[in-house]
């Protein structure tokens, strides 16, 4: 059975959530920094933001983290997040975050074993929900769907580069040309010395029939 991630107050996670995009990035996410900087008293916030992998085990933060601060990436961050945080979920159904409240908990107690009207059961359904509210998993289809697009647009760039010759390139250029041969030549012609004009009339007449055609 799965252990999937919840916290109790998910009030607490929404307000640490929006904080989170205000604040600074910190170089290490501490018990102090939430308490201090955010807030923030809830403890479990820092297990849950390594779970929807926020932090690295570390508690350093990660690119999801600093993404997330970024308006144009929030939601597709956040939708990412979900997909890390309930693997086990999504491993049931891919369109999870699409249930209904009843079909999500449904999912969550064959998923944890836990009994339907437990507290787990109810804390994880209400976690799972509050992250959702600042996701977008079309946005994050589409995201994903562009990125592919140009790998196989940059794939298929290299392909052509790579089966690129010139050589045979300009082989290919001539063969599609058609080749012509133009030859001149000069008779020089020992004319006899005679007055009568059927002689020339024969020379010029052979000349003509052999030499003179196209």
């Amino acid at each position: 059975m799965a252990n999937l991630p919840y916290v109790n107050s998910t009030g607490a996670l929404r307000k640490l959530l929006e904080k989170i995009k205000e604040a600074q990035t910190p170089q290490t996410f501490t018990h102090d920094y939430l308490n201090t900087k955010l807030g923030i008293s809830e403890r479990a916030m820092i297990p849950l933001l390594k779970r929807i992998n926020f932090l690295d085990q570390s508690s350093v933060p990660t690119l999801l983290y600093k993404n997330f601060r970024n308006p144009n990436k929030t939601k597709t961050s956040m939708a990412a997040a979900i997909k890390k945080g309930y693997s086990d979920l999504y491993s049931m159904n891919e369109y999870v975050h699409n249930l209904s409240d009843s079909k999500l908990k449904d999912l969550i107690v064959q998923v944890t074993g836990n009994d339907h009207d437990s507290s787990a059961t109810k804390a994880t359904k209400n976690t799972f929900l509050a992250l959702k509210e600042f996701a977008s998993f079309d946005e994050l289809e589409k995201t994903i769907n562009g990125s592919a697009q140009e790998k196989n647009t940059v794939d298929d760039s290299n392909k052509q580069m790579a089966n690129y010759n010139p050589q045979s390139t300009k082989k290919e250029a001539l063969d599609n040309q058609s080749i012509g041969l133009n030859l001149g030549y000069t008779i020089n012609l020992n004319l006899p010395e005679t007055t009568d004009i059927e002689v020339f009339n024969a020379i010029f007449k052979s000349l003509s029939e052999h030499f003179l055609q196209k």
